[in-house]
Parts: C-alpha cells; sequence; structure tokens
C-alpha cells in the first residue's frame, strides 16, 4: 500500500509540473471562450501526464522488499 501511495504523489507532481508546462505554452486566442479553453487544456495534459507517469511508475518500481532492508529490520549483522 505504501508503494502505491509513493507512486500516486509522484505522479501527481509529475504531472502538475507537465500540465502547468503545457498551459503556460499554448497560444491564447482572444475570444470569450478564453478562459474556458485555458483550463480544459490543463486538465486534459493532467489527466493524461498522470495516467502515462502512474503507469510508468507503476511497472518500473521495485516491490519494496530487499534482503539487506529484511536484514537490517532483524538485527545488527555478524561479520
Amino acid at each position: 500500500m505504501l508503494m502505491i501511495k509513493n507512486e500516486l504523489t509522484s505522479a501527481l507532481i509529475m504531472s502538475s509540473i507537465v500540465a502547468s508546462l503545457v498551459w503556460f505554452n499554448t497560444e491564447m486566442i482572444d475570444n470569450e471562450n478564453k478562459n474556458a479553453r485555458a483550463v480544459a487544456i490543463f486538465i486534459k495534459a493532467f489527466l493524461i501526464t498522470f495516467f502515462i507517469t502512474f503507469t510508468l511508475f507503476y511497472f518500473v518500481s521495485d516491490a519494496g522488499t530487499d534482503e539487506v532492508i529484511d536484514n537490517i529490520i532483524k538485527g545488527r549483522p555478524d561479520f
């Protein structure tokens, strides 16, 4: 559960950065639907980026359990 929480947090941060960069770099047209178009571009960019980054982080990330971590939890090593 902690692994998915970390991936969600990372995907939210990455997608908000990418969506804001896309939003700032879009050409704005001077008409009455300017604000609605800007919000729609931000939402579309955020959703697309979120699903791509979450999927990428989910399949690429490690399971989290490792022998070294298990040994650290058990106690001090005896060399």
